[in-house]
């Protein structure tokens, strides 16, 4: 705020500058689109059994506390979505992970044939033979829910191989306790509104 003075007396002025400014909706003067408008994180730091150490190969696991409620603003805006696992899978299994939109899958891969396809195929344990091993898979996706109305975002664990080959979550199949020895990780699942 500054005085300014007149022949009438002294008025109290006040003066704003700012190189741009950006509308409640999120999308920067001029431009197109891509204003962020809300933002939502999960961070999973415990560690996971999936099914318990029991399978059934195709069968969809959900995360623990990897789900997450977003309600966008407007019909045509997209939902960003991103995130990573950490991870260890036993003897031959193999671990897929979706993102999913209610009861939809996000994203698949190519569909050529009749293979199985999913957002991301993170880990056969043939890649690697030690037991501390702990791998971390990360996706991106842009989404479009094409809604208003609340929506349900969440990482679920797909195995490929059914019996009792593990697949662990944050963590190895030794999880040695020891000073300095078999680290346990952490996962995130993180998703943002986008103005389009």
């Amino acid at each position: 705020e500054r005085l300014h003075y007149t022949n009438g007396g002294i008025r109290l002025m006040s003066e704003l500058r700012t190189n741009s400014i950006v509308p409640k909706n999120g999308i920067p003067a001029g431009a197109a689109g891509g204003g962020i408008i809300q933002v939502m994180t999960a961070n999973l730091t415990a560690t996971q059994n999936i099914g318990s150490g029991s399978v059934t190969a195709g069968n969809e696991y959900d995360i623990t506390n990897l789900s997450l409620t977003i309600t966008p603003a407007k019909a045509t805006n997209k939902i960003l979505v991103m995130g990573h696992i950490s991870h260890y899978v036993k003897d031959n299994q193999q671990a897929h992970f979706y993102v999913k939109r209610g009861s939809t899958i996000v994203a698949r891969g190519d569909a050529d044939g009749a293979r199985f396809r999913t957002l991301v195929t993170a880990q056969g344990n043939n890649d690697y033979y030690s037991e501390w091993v702990v791998k971390n898979t990360p996706f991106f996706w842009l989404d479009s829910p094409a809604t208003t109305s609340a929506t349900v975002y969440k990482v679920v664990c797909v195995p490929g191989v059914t019996g009792s080959s593990f697949i662990y979550i944050n963590r190895g199949e030794r999880d040695y306790e020891g000073t300095n020895y078999d680290a346990r990780a952490t996962s995130n699942f993180t998703i943002m509104e986008v103005c389009a």
